[in-house]
């Protein structure tokens, strides 16, 4: 049980510190340095990725707070979100990047992302969960 506490708190911190620091980027709102932001995609396909990014970290954090309370099926959800994060990463490794970096740098800037997924299958795998009851 250790092991699903000790995911609890990083997947809250995780979640938690990017939803926050998001929030403040909505609050504060985006500059540019002409005062136009432009995209290389269409309108709806950005919002579509800032919907996607904000709900994989408040899912993420909402998570956090799962394991930490012991919910009933919370080991399932640390699995798929584990799996989510390893997959991301290595879609995000291969991407080209602004400003460009080697490999190796993309590696050590994704590996956060890579063990903390790597961490939450294994937990999930190999450590008995036990919920509570009430």
């Amino acid at each position: 049980m250790r092991h699903f506490k000790i995911l609890g708190w990083l997947w809250l911190l995780f979640g938690g510190f990017w939803s926050l620091l998001i929030a403040w980027a909505f609050i504060t709102g985006a500059k540019s340095q002409d005062g136009v932001i432009m995209f290389s995609e269409v309108w709806w396909e950005q919002v579509i990725v800032e919907t996607l990014e904000c709900s994989f970290f408040v899912w993420s954090a909402l998570l956090g707070v799962a394991l930490l309370r012991h919910w009933h099926h919370a080991h399932v959800a640390a699995a798929i979100l584990g799996a989510l994060a390893l997959g991301l990463y290595a879609w995000l490794v291969q991407l080209p990047s602004n400003p460009p970096h080697t490999l190796t740098q993309g590696l050590l800037y994704l590996s956060p992302l890579a063990t903390l997924g790597l961490y939450s299958v294994i937990a999930v795998s190999f450590v008995r969960y036990e919920p509570r009851v009430i």
